[in-house]
């Protein structure tokens, strides 16, 4: 969610919508799926970068990943880039700032909805059981700038 808007013309409302869509129901989704792998004693939950840092810091979470032969649940995060979605167009449309960004992204192209369910796809499979606290980067390559 994003209001693009100045921050002295955001409205509060606007304000505490972006947080509830984009903080709020992180954690209600995690805490909600988290405690459903505990108790089937396994699982793997993509986060995003915030959450990652607050579930190092916080661990009453349920995301903890108890060690000793207790149930275990890996915490993951996937951190996107420039994405071609509805709440970006205002940015593609932009005919200064897009070509700008897209200059700024190695791989030359927005990434698309495809790109990020892949990798959330590959963290949540067999193939990544033993990943653990890990932050997968999709954006372009623009973090190598």
């Amino acid at each position: 969610m994003n209001k693009r808007r100045a921050a002295a013309e955001l409205a509060l409302a606007d304000w505490r919508q972006v947080f509830a869509t984009d903080l709020d129901a992180a954690f209600v989704l995690g805490q909600e799926f988290g405690t459903r792998m505990l108790q089937r004693g396994h699982g793997r939950q993509p986060g995003s970068r915030l959450r990652r840092r607050q579930e190092r810091a916080d661990r009453s979470h349920p995301g903890d990943g108890q060690r000793a032969g207790g149930p275990a649940v890996e915490v993951n995060a996937v951190c996107r880039g420039y994405i071609d979605t509805r709440s970006t167009g205002p940015l593609r449309d932009d005919p200064v700032r897009e070509p700008r960004i897209r200059a700024g992204i190695p791989a030359g192209r927005w990434g698309t909805e495809s790109d990020v369910a892949a990798a959330i796809v590959y963290l949540c499979s067999p193939a990544a059981a033993y990943v653990n606290g890990h932050v997968f980067v999709v954006d372009g390559g623009c973090l190598i700038q």
